[in-house]
């Protein structure tokens, strides 16, 4: 941890490698401009160089160095999409950061266009529920493994989970073995589960049960078509997370408001805090979220991914009968799939 921390009542956190040095400072700045965040800043630093951390320090903005939780030869598999960098969202839960009374953590492929000052007011832990249960964070192929079934025996895994790119807690729930607590749920759990699932799982099962769902406008899924559900992209207001599509990748779409924002992480001065000019008050705030709920609920994207896990469920349960009984309908039912979930 490199400088003195004030006493502030909250802190907002992003995590970086060398590789998202540009996204950290794009996320930082549509903090600042769009959300007028009053709390502190930090960014988790993973091996990221002293001279490429120093434009963060100019700007006020907290380091913590965080050492890799494990070496990466640890990881035997290698069709593991993330890198071990995430695991470093783990460090939050260390009583270190209970000199905060809220932390928020926002990945950062996401670009923020809403205040976030209600979420330093929840209680607990609160995060977006995923689209998939807690089942599906987990391999398709295992349910005849060992640690599977262990896994069943604590755990019920048709619940809801929630996705790890967003969340804020209030320090209170930080205890001194969480740390060790998510390392070794990562490694017991890492063979079996998905590819894509990174922290996500050992979060999950840390707080099973014991987190609050938070409102759909902090964590707004975007895919890289024309517009994802209903709207102009640059209408849509809230905390839009690219989960799938990078807008600095893409170049489409979001990729002008993303360049634009970071260009914009010159002007940030922590000494002088914009207020947000997003929503006129918390009435019209509380309308839009509202509005936004009823829309993402039925787009046309939901709709295709609810019908995708619907066939992977049916693949699931009844595939090897059908692929028995009808190759030809088993291999519909598989193609569908890779088409609507290559449109999402």
């Amino acid at each position: 941890m490199q400088g003195k921390t004030k006493q502030r009542r909250s802190l907002l956190v992003t995590l970086a490698d060398k590789n998202y040095i540009e996204q950290a400072k794009q996320l930082f700045s549509s903090v600042y401009h769009h959300a007028g965040w009053k709390g502190d800043y930090m960014l988790l630093s993973h091996n990221i160089p002293e001279k490429d951390l120093r434009w963060f320090k100019n700007k006020g903005i907290l380091i913590y160095k965080c050492p890799p939780l494990i070496k990466e030869n640890v990881l035997k598999r290698k069709d593991c999409v993330k890198s071990i960098s995430v695991l470093d969202k783990f460090y939050l839960f260390t009583p270190y950061f209970k000199r905060w009374n809220h932390i928020v953590f926002l990945d950062a492929d996401i670009i923020v266009k809403a205040p976030l000052d209600e979420l330093t007011e929840i209680k607990g832990f609160a995060a977006m529920e995923d689209i998939i249960s807690l089942r599906k964070q987990f391999l398709r192929e295992v349910p005849a493994n060992e640690t599977y079934k262990n896994l069943k025996k604590s755990y019920n895994l048709d619940s809801p989970s929630f996705n790890s790119g967003v969340f804020c807690f209030d320090t209170g729930i930080i205890k001194n073995t969480q740390l060790n607590n998510l390392k070794n749920l990562f490694l017991q759990y890492h063979q079996i589960q998905d590819k894509y699932s990174g922290e996500q799982v050992a979060l999950n099962l840390l707080l099973y049960k014991k987190w609050a769902p938070l409102k759909k406008i902090y964590n707004v899924y975007v895919s890289d078509i024309p517009f994802f559900c209903f709207d102009k992209p640059k209408r849509i207001k809230g905390v839009l997370h690219f989960v799938y599509h990078k807008p600095w990748k893409t170049k489409k779409y979001y990729y002008k408001e993303w360049l634009a924002n970071l260009k914009k992480s010159q002007l940030i001065d922590l000494s002088k805090r914009p207020k947000s000019k997003i929503f006129k008050d918390k009435e019209e705030f509380n309308c839009y979220s509202a509005y936004l709920e009823r829309r993402l609920s039925s787009s046309p994207v939901m709709r295709k991914i609810r019908l995708s896990l619907y066939i992977d469920s049916l693949i699931g349960k009844a595939g090897i009968a059908l692929k028995h009984h009808s190759p030809r309908a088993y291999n519909r039912c598989i193609y569908l799939r890779q088409r609507l979930c290559s449109r999402i």
